[in-house]
């Protein structure tokens, strides 16, 4: 009996070591799969962390470029406003002594009627450089603080610097203006926008055409905030997709030589300065030729 009993046991034994052997068959792909994954999850979550420290250096690298380009923007008008008020004072010195010269010509009595006539035209223009040379002074004398600016008469303004150019560029004008809320921000910038998009709207108008100036009341909708839409199209030569992919970046320009490279880069800059957007479509097609930049810039409260 016990003989059988011992050998009963070890049948046991063997049985159980072999299912022990299959189970570990079984378990192990098993185990490797849940290895696998267990690996997997851990390099996933190294990559999640990773692009995380990726994403807050990118923020801090483009904080950091948004306050150097501000600091610049902020320099380079402070130094071009030295620069127009003495050009301004210089001006309107000897303008002045012409003016009075002209008043007193035109007193006098025998003076012929066509001379006179001329002195009349004379007196114009010398008005109208001078107020050129007050405008131009306005463009660099930058506020310390937003104020309440109406975007029809800053573009009204710009367009009286153009005045001699439009005229021979034989440019006609259209003027939709539908706003009646100023925005507040910095006159100057906006100004200076202004004046880098219509002399690139009048350089792509070589042989005439139209360039129309609107502004609407708009709502981004992506933040549902209310501002002003700005657009200024011209029917010039247009773009071509390469151009249009590289006029933001500094120091590229199509014009050559006369080109600095610096207009819409600095204009994206300072819409950017003023929480806005800026989008761009042109077109170099024979029937449809020409661009369109479209600003928008939202409303905000006092500083």
């Amino acid at each position: 009996m016990p003989k059988q009993h011992d050998a009963n046991s070890q049948l046991k034994i063997s049985n159980l070591r072999l299912i022990a052997e299959e189970c570990l068959k079984i378990n192990s792909p098993l185990q490797k799969t849940k290895l696998k994954n267990l690996k997997s999850r851990h390099q996933l979550e190294v990559h999640q962390i990773e692009l995380e420290m990726q994403n807050e250096e990118i923020l801090r690298l483009c904080a950091l470029e948004k306050e150097a380009f501000e600091r610049y923007t902020d320099a380079k008008f402070a130094a071009l406003g030295e620069m127009a008020e003495g050009i301004a004072h210089e001006i309107n010195n000897p303008l002045e002594a012409v003016t009075n010269l002209l008043y007193l010509i035109n007193e006098e009595k025998d003076l012929p009627e066509q001379a006179r006539s001329f002195t009349h035209l004379a007196q114009q223009e010398l008005a109208r450089v001078s107020q050129i040379a007050t405008q131009t002074l306005r463009f660099y004398r930058q506020p310390t603080a937003r104020t309440a600016v109406r975007v029809s008469e800053q573009l009204d303004s710009v367009l009286k610097l153009y005045q001699g150019r439009l005229a021979s560029a034989g440019v006609e004008i259209v003027r939709d203006y539908r706003v009646s809320a100023p925005l507040l921000a910095f006159e100057g910038e906006l100004r200076q926008v202004f004046t880098n998009l219509v002399g690139n709207a009048l350089d792509a108008s070589r042989n005439g055409g139209k360039m129309t100036l609107r502004t609407r009341e708009a709502t981004d909708w992506r933040t549902g905030r209310k501002g002003i839409r700005i657009t200024v199209a011209d029917r010039g030569h247009g773009m071509s997709k390469e151009t249009l992919r590289r006029i933001f970046e500094p120091f590229f320009s199509t014009k050559g030589i006369t080109g600095t490279g610096l207009g819409l880069w600095v204009t994206l800059g300072i819409i950017q300065k003023h929480d806005g957007r800026v989008k761009v479509r042109s077109s170099e097609s024979a029937e449809h030729h020409g661009t369109v930049f479209s600003l928008f810039i939202p409303h905000r409260e006092k500083d």
